[in-house]
């Protein structure tokens, strides 16, 4: 896209979420591999968040917040049966009140119409939620996925549709079992004295490197349908992925760096290219998107507008939430106030402080030295779930999902137990 800086704002909007993807995986933030060459390529014409945090360490609450800007204590996402409320307006919602045409294509049983984030799409395409459905982590999504979204480009080009648009392309494949993909994932061997072979590890960055590909045809896409250079692109993750730094594996199991610290870029027409470091939150998206196209956000949403960030500017400071209730065994919460992160465990009372700056990796503990600042933050998180548990508490709840036999055999297949 030439003359980026110089350009109109915005008409439409490209929201492109990637299940399961880790920021340090990509080359845009500092990976070794060359898993990304799409997405970085990407990165350096957008605004790149280097400390962005999704709400949560798994797929129904963290998107439900990214397209609601409210945390999952507001929400109410929690379980394998939980579902968005209407009395929540989403993203989609309110573009489509201003006239744009939004269409969603999905995949993963979590992005099944009964789980809410259909609210405003007037084309919300899940034939691939069936194949998740079906074979669940043997599926492979990211070609049909990204032929489905371009046709629907181009038919809106032959159609000489003039509304703005609001498109977003949930891409599923790095997620759990890690598919081989020939061609692509013998790159990424571990050598060793006896011949290359594969970990887990190996495959998850050829599951990216497949995503990826389909994710630059994608964009390759809005140039032929000549609407690049009025199209804001969005890519976030929902959540990351454990391989052992904490002893565990996977995601919906804590809320460490690995799971919650997810890539966050946009790329604006009239907005230059540039690294931020400032922490920010996937709440964050919505209310950025709206006034990136000129609108304004409605009272109530609990994420901050970015745009004066992306322009030069930057956010007084602030804490920011990660929530994970799951079943009986698990409900943590953490907050990240500057330097500092601290989890609380409601289940078993215990608290766990991390210095950032000097751990970044969350590997020591230093609750026990800094007793008067873990009772400080614990008051704040406590206000924090407090203040957003009234906002949910104001509203109706959403509808309980029935889940099938089936469905529940597919959710324990890529990992979701039920009792994590």
């Amino acid at each position: 896209m030439s003359g980026r800086e110089h350009a109109a704002p915005p008409r439409n909007l490209l929201l492109i979420t990637v299940d399961t993807l880790r920021a340090d995986h990509l080359g845009a933030y500092g990976y070794g591999r060359d898993t990304s060459p799409c997405i970085d390529a990407l990165a350096a014409q957008s605004v790149l968040f280097e400390d962005a945090h999704a709400s949560s360490s798994w797929t129904l609450p963290s998107l439900a917040s990214l397209l609601t800007s409210s945390y999952p204590s507001a929400h109410g996402c929690w379980s394998d049966e939980s579902s968005l409320s209407p009395a929540f307006e989403t993203l989609a919602e309110r573009l489509s009140r201003e006239g744009f045409d939004t269409a969603a294509f999905v995949t993963h049983l979590f992005l099944d119409r009964r789980y809410g984030l259909a609210q405003g799409f007037d084309l919300y395409d899940q034939e691939l939620v069936a194949k998740t459905r079906q074979a669940s982590h043997l599926a492979v999504s990211s070609p049909e996925l990204t032929r489905k979204a371009v046709d629907w480009l181009e038919r809106r080009r032959a159609s000489g549709s003039d509304a703005p648009f609001f498109l977003w392309v949930h891409y599923f494949d790095p997620h759990s079992n890690y598919q081989f993909h020939e061609g692509i994932t013998e790159g990424f061997a571990t050598p060793s004295p006896w011949g290359n072979s594969h970990t887990k590890l190996d495959v998850y960055d050829g599951e990216i490197s497949f995503t990826d590909r389909h994710i630059g045809a994608l964009l390759r896409s809005l140039g032929k349908a000549r609407v690049e250079d009025e199209t804001m692109v969005i890519l976030a993750a929902d959540h990351g992925e454990e391989f052992g730094e904490h002893g565990l594996y996977g995601h919906r199991r804590h809320l460490h760096r690995e799971v919650v610290q997810v890539p966050l870029m946009i790329r604006a027409p009239g907005i230059p290219a540039r690294r931020i470091g400032q922490r920010v939150s996937m709440l964050d998206v919505y209310p950025t998107a709206l006034a990136l196209l000129g609108l304004e956000a409605e009272e109530g949403i609990q994420g901050a507008n970015l745009a004066p960030v992306l322009r030069g500017g930057s956010l007084p400071p602030r804490q920011l939430l990660a929530e994970l209730r799951v079943a009986k065994k698990t409900w943590l919460a953490s907050i990240c106030d500057g330097p500092w992160k601290l989890t609380v465990d409601f289940r078993t009372g215990q608290r766990r402080l991390y210095d950032l700056e000097v751990d970044p990796a969350e590997q020591a503990d230093i609750s026990v030295d800094h007793p008067d600042l873990v009772a400080r933050l614990t008051d704040r998180l406590d206000m924090l779930v407090r203040d957003s548990a009234a906002i949910g508490h104001a509203r109706k709840p959403g509808a309980t999902v029935e889940l099938t036999t089936q469905e529940r055999a597919r959710l324990r297949d890529l990992g979701y137990s039920g009792e994590d």
